[in-house]
């Protein structure tokens, strides 16, 4: 019987960022630092727990490691365009009885667009947050001999979807153009159109570390 993933990482990355909230300064709107940045560009890496109900019968668990880029242009104030990008991948559980030997064969990879907003409070003493939403787009490709997803006339085992995405992140300042981040992000879509959430979703949430560049 294959060893669960231990909860630790997971849930040190999610409690982190709600933590560190206690010791962000609360600024009033529109007192802005003269440094208030004025693109951001995140690189990060971390746990994404898919929510599809059905997932783990082909697939080694819902955990795994996500890894992706995004960039915010600051529009007015504290207010910024969002844009980012992420990847996320699972092979297939290993065969225990003879009619599961196609599940070995299987693979499931899924990238994400997220376009939104993103409000930046950035601290006096190194601390910043941030929170996000806006749409999310899907693209997921699985073996059409070991697929969780039922495929559309057409579409094979190409999948598309579409949805939102909610995010919390923390930064702290190492350097005026730099900083560490701890970002929790959920994310809800469903496939073809359809509604998803939670078990019908092929979002999920993202647990990250990474860093912040602050070039101007």
């Amino acid at each position: 019987m294959r060893a669960k993933r231990p909860f630790s990482l997971s849930g040190v990355l999610f409690l982190m960022p709600f933590t560190l909230l206690a010791f962000v300064p609360i600024k009033a709107a529109g007192q802005l630092p003269v440094d208030e940045p004025r693109l951001v560009i995140g690189l990060r890496g971390g746990e994404f727990r898919v929510s599809l109900d059905r997932f783990e019968e082909v697939y080694a668990g819902r955990w795994g490691l996500c890894y992706g880029a995004d960039a915010a242009l600051r529009v007015h104030g504290n207010l910024y365009a969002f844009c980012g990008g992420r990847r996320f991948e699972k092979t297939g559980k290993e065969a225990s009885r003879p009619q599961e030997v196609l599940t070995s064969s299987a693979y499931w990879r899924e990238k994400w667009l997220l376009l939104g907003i993103r409000r930046w409070s950035f601290g006096e003493r190194r601390w910043g947050s941030a929170v996000g939403l806006g749409y999310a787009f899907f693209w997921v490709e699985e073996n059409p001999d070991a697929a969780v997803l039922v495929p559309r006339q057409g579409q094979g085992t190409h999948q598309t979807g579409r949805g939102f995405f909610l995010t919390v992140s923390i930064d702290y300042s190492l350097r005026p153009w730099l900083g560490v981040a701890s970002e929790v992000e959920i994310t809800s879509a469903g496939v073809g159109g359809r509604t998803g959430f939670e078990g019908s979703s092929i979002g999920g949430f993202f647990f990250s570390l990474g860093l912040n560049i602050r070039p101007f």
